[in-house]
């Protein structure tokens, strides 16, 4: 809508038919969220219903393996770096990599 001024209503008015929370509670696959609480893309609150019901019509005794981070001060660009790093240290815990695996990192200030 930054080139197509005119388009916002249409747009909008298509974006009303989706709903990705239905699809996330029939998910049965590990999952990774970042939410950047400033995002103005994609609201907070629609990742945060999403996470919530990842996983719930599996009919399993617990919810899917998921994670969640929440990146305070950024917007849809999330945590960047520091969720990059969160992400393959989850991915490698899901595939069953060898505890340590991999350089240790402080994900405060993105450095070992």
């Amino acid at each position: 809508m930054a080139v197509d001024r005119e388009a916002e209503d249409r747009v909008r008015r298509t974006l009303s038919y989706v709903d990705g929370v239905p699809f996330a509670r029939r998910a049965a696959a590990p999952a990774h969220f970042g939410i950047g609480l400033r995002d103005r893309v994609c609201p907070p609150s629609t990742g945060f219903a999403a996470y919530n019901q990842y996983g719930a019509a599996t009919g399993r005794p617990a919810p899917v393996d998921r994670e969640i981070h929440v990146y305070p001060f950024n917007q849809h660009e999330g945590g960047e770096a520091v969720q990059v790093r969160r992400q393959l240290r989850w991915l490698a815990r899901v595939l069953g990599a060898p505890a340590g695996a991999g350089p240790p990192v402080d994900d405060r200030a993105g450095r070992s």
